[in-house]
């Protein structure tokens, strides 16, 4: 097909125009390396120069003056624009450098314009390319935000409940469920040292002890390459378990020690004294205390049902006058909205936790890869759905004013996460289906694949269905790097 057969309009920055001519020309940018008393030089190709276009437009008509006048004031316009030549299509890139209007006396209502052309390809600033660690890094960054949202959101409703009148029953039951949550939560670290402020004065200070306990989790495993995806399965399902606390705590279900409380079938102290002996009673239905061996005698609480205990009556007496018996009051439930509001708070700390350690993961997978595209899909697939729970948790529980400073910083976390997993797969060679040709074992088909034999490490981590690595049979498929 010719050339004329395919012409395009010629426009500049969307102005059409007509041309009678086209030039184009690229030079290639040298090094000449020279040597004394060597006769020629080393030439170094650096590249093709910047492509020049030379342009004859034309303006023909009685109207020619005022398209004329439109067409300048684009070409006056600074910066590249788009080019659209008529026989090589569209430039994105293209810089003005010059041109020449022509008028001539014997060609009437004619202008010819000489237009100069530089094809102008962004180039590649300092510092703009990101690592898939740095990616995976960044993470820390979002989740810090969406912590922040979340201690604010929780401060400016707990201050709006701390500041209605004639609400002290209310305000037990919340502090009551406050410290319960965060002492259950402490009880599963050990060494862990919290704040002494009250968690009604100060819930900054209250929602930061509890995301630092819920970071301290995720500090508790190795994440070793070998049991890798098994902690982060048992840290996903020990989160979801601290976020049922609040509502357990208030039903009396957990104290605040993170031990469970009356009727869950845990025995109960069931004496008190000056020192205590050996002995307790349980103060259960049916059972009686048994003696101490030393100190100050217990005290037996009969039990509900069935016979009464008896008191122990071991020991040395400590006291002349027996002490009265301890009676357990259940404290008060919560309002379902505060159980609510805090439950939504602590699956905020929940999500970003897992984000936390999903960066860390990915970070170190950037460096030394050690998990399949699989494995890494499901942690970001995890991580994501653990979000859109905490967003979910506080659309329900908050206004929606108050909801969407934590819910975009939430969507922040989410996004980072999916382009963190996205890097760290694509920075892998394509992954694909390769027959095995010949009977042997990994290292054999590593070798014939790669050229290296060490690579059977890897073809075992992308191929987790293998039972025998050492009997591959001609014609069984595995999932392998293309390169």
């Amino acid at each position: 097909m010719a050339w004329n057969k395919t012409l395009l309009d010629a426009s500049w920055r969307g102005v059409k125009f007509d041309c009678v001519k086209t030039q184009d020309s690229a030079q290639r940018a040298t090094a000449s390396h020279e040597y004394p008393y060597l006769d020629g030089a080393d030439v170094e190709d650096l590249g093709r120069r910047a492509r020049r276009v030379q342009i004859s437009a034309v303006f023909v008509g009685n109207d020619y003056e005022n398209r004329l006048q439109a067409f300048l004031q684009e070409l006056d316009k600074p910066g590249p624009g788009e080019l659209i030549h008529p026989v090589f299509g569209s430039i994105k890139h293209a810089q003005l450098l010059d041109y020449d209007i022509v008028h001539e006396a014997d060609s009437r209502d004619f202008c010819q314009v000489a237009l100069v052309f530089v094809e102008a390809t962004p180039g590649n600033p300092f510092f703009v390319q990101q690592l898939p660690a740095q990616k995976a890094q960044a993470i820390t960054q979002f989740t810090a935000a969406a912590q922040n949202q979340g201690m604010s959101a929780l401060a400016q409703a707990l201050g709006a409940i701390n500041g209605v009148k004639g609400n002290l029953a209310r305000l037990n039951g919340l502090r009551n469920m406050l410290t319960g949550t965060l002492g259950a939560i402490k009880g599963q670290i050990r060494g862990m040292v919290g704040g002494m402020l009250d968690v009604l004065d100060f819930p900054r200070a209250f929602a930061a002890d509890m995301f630092g306990a819920l970071g301290g989790l995720a500090d508790l495993r190795s994440f070793d390459p070998a049991v890798l995806m098994s902690d982060w399965r048992s840290l996903g399902l020990q989160l979801d378990d601290i976020v049922k606390l609040p509502r357990q705590v208030s039903n009396g279900e957990i104290s605040s020690g993170g031990n469970a409380g009356p009727g869950t079938g845990t025995p109960s102290p069931g004496g008190d004294g000056g020192t205590p002996g050996s002995g307790t009673g349980t103060g259960f239905p049916g059972s009686g205390s048994e003696p101490g061996t030393g100190g100050t005698p217990g005290t037996g609480n009969p039990g509900s049902g069935g016979d009464t205990g008896s008191s122990g009556t071991g020991g040395t007496p400590g006291s002349p006058e027996a002490l009265p018996p301890v009676i357990s009051a259940r404290p008060l439930p919560a309002y379902p909205a505060d159980v609510d509001l805090v439950e939504a708070v602590l699956q905020v700390g929940a999500a970003t936790t897992r984000a936390d350690t999903a960066g860390e993961i990915l970070a170190a997978e950037a460096d030394q890869p050690v998990l399949s595209p699989a494995e890494v899909e499901q942690i970001a697939n995890d991580t994501r759905a653990s979000v859109q729970d905490a967003i979910d948790a506080i659309r329900a529980t908050l206004p929606m004013e108050q909801a969407r400073p934590v819910v975009e910083a939430l969507k922040d976390v989410a996004s980072s996460v999916q382009e963190a997993a996205e890097v760290v797969i694509a920075a892998r060679p394509p992954l694909q289906s390769r027959v095995v040709e010949a009977p042997g074992n990994l290292h054999l088909v590593a070798f014939r694949w790669y050229g290296d034999y060490t690579r059977a490490q890897e073809l075992a981590r992308l191929n987790p269905q293998l039972r025998n690595p050492n009997a591959i049979a001609t014609g069984d498929t595995l999932h392998a790097y293309a390169r």
